[in-house]
């Protein structure tokens, strides 16, 4: 349809046209939030457990990581092989924050 992006996300579909509910909008977020609040968690976790400085951005590292997680699904729906989703990872991985000793 004319003048109507879709976006996806980790399988949902949304359609966004130029009017949305605010119940349409909430539901177009909810799979991408649901990933960033369970990162949030396991960081904050690995922050009381002492694998990660009590001064980790964990918000900050859950945004890029679900970022980088919906990129790889979008890539991988898109074509994208496995070779250059895992160097993708590589990289990302590479951004981890050194673990507390």
């Amino acid at each position: 349809m004319a003048g109507m992006l879709s976006l996806y996300a980790t399988g949902y579909r949304c359609d966004v046209s130029a009017v949305m509910t605010d119940e349409e909008i909430q539901n177009c977020q909810r799979p991408r939030d649901g990933i960033q609040l369970m990162l949030c968690g396991r960081l904050q976790q690995a922050i009381e457990e002492g694998e990660l400085a009590s001064d980790a951005p964990i918000q900050d590292l859950a945004r890029f990581y679900a970022v980088t997680i919906r990129g790889l699904a979008l890539q991988a729906q898109h074509g994208g092989t496995r070779i250059e989703l895992e160097r993708v990872v590589v990289i990302a991985m590479a951004s981890w924050p050194t673990p507390v000793e």
